[in-house]
């Protein structure tokens, strides 16, 4: 009886550290498991500035792009990024898989 107490602790136990575990060693299987890491990141920082930055860079293209009279197709670049171009043109096209892309 003694080691079926045992047992069943300890996996009470690893039942409640495994998240953590798991959330700091693969962050990509703890975003798909809803999970997060008990403490933040030590580069935290940079990915949220890097984070801030790509935005302001899409947002930046999307403003000069809209200047020079090239209008954002929200079918083509539903996120107004101003990465994504006119469907078709001489060099590009949308045909074809898109994750090939």
């Amino acid at each position: 009886m003694a080691k079926r107490s045992i047992a069943l602790s300890l996996l009470l136990i690893l039942l409640g550290i495994a998240p953590t575990l798991i959330a700091e060693g693969d962050p990509e299987l703890a975003a798909k498991l809803g999970l997060r890491a008990s403490r933040p990141r030590k580069d935290y920082p940079l990915m949220k500035e890097a984070a801030l930055l790509a935005r302001r860079s899409a947002e930046a293209l999307a403003e000069r792009r809209l200047a020079l009279g090239w209008p954002l197709d929200p079918r083509v670049d539903p996120n107004k990024t101003g990465f994504l171009g006119p469907e078709f043109t001489e060099i590009t096209t949308t045909i074809g898989d898109p994750v090939a892309k």
